[in-house]
């Protein structure tokens, strides 16, 4: 992959080599930057306007490996179809300033209740919540606990109880399984031990 930006402006490198430079142009033409307070103090947010404010609003979490800027290839189709779009930096994630990797379950599902809450107050028509990756079950998970959506828009529920599902889906495969009382046993011992994601890129590259 080749790599022509770095600190901030990495993301675009994603766009660049996956997905096309012309979404690099309609961010910088679309967006705007804001900071709403939250759990923890402010936490970035990336908004898409349309004319029309009393269309649906769609609140969109990132997951595990990403923040709202990277999201491009979902947000911005779905913003040309006429969706308001709002995407949270969660807690711990892109360009909130306190420490990265730094968050609980609890504080996500906050992040994006406040979110919302920040969706109504500029958009008139429903504010849908949704996510990928572990942003889908952070949005269902907030959701359950605060009611503060219109309504939910999941991709990747994961449901461990289905081994035909998690033996063919996961990386790990049939490993999956037997792996979970060691990961359970890691985070109890080292349950603050943090790694830079891209240290885990370069070993699997």
């Amino acid at each position: 992959m080749k790599i022509e930006y770095s600190e901030k402006d990495f993301w675009k490198n994603y766009m660049i080599n996956w997905f096309g430079a012309e979404l690099i142009d309609k961010w910088e033409k679309h967006v705007e930057i804001k900071q709403i307070d939250s759990v923890r103090g402010k936490i970035n947010i990336e908004v898409y306007k349309n004319v029309d404010l009393s269309k649906p609003t769609i609140v969109f979490s990132h997951g595990i490996a990403g923040y709202a800027r990277v999201l491009l290839p979902f947000l911005i189709p779905l913003f040309e179809k006429g969706y308001n779009i709002i995407a949270p930096d969660l807690e711990g994630y892109g360009y909130n300033d306190r420490l990265k990797g730094d968050f609980t379950w609890d504080i996500h599902l906050q992040n994006l209740r406040d979110t919302v809450d920040y969706a109504k107050t500029v958009f008139k028509g429903k504010v849908f919540l949704g996510g990928a990756s572990m942003g889908g079950p952070l949005a269902y998970a907030t959701d359950v606990r605060y009611n503060c959506a219109d309504g939910l828009i999941c991709w990747c529920l994961w449901d461990f109880a289905d081994r035909e599902f998690m033996n063919k889906e996961t990386n790990t495969k049939r490993l999956t399984y037997p792996m979970m009382p060691f990961l359970k046993l890691s985070s109890s011992l080292f349950g603050k031990f943090r790694l830079k994601t891209y240290y885990l890129f370069l070993t699997i590259l």
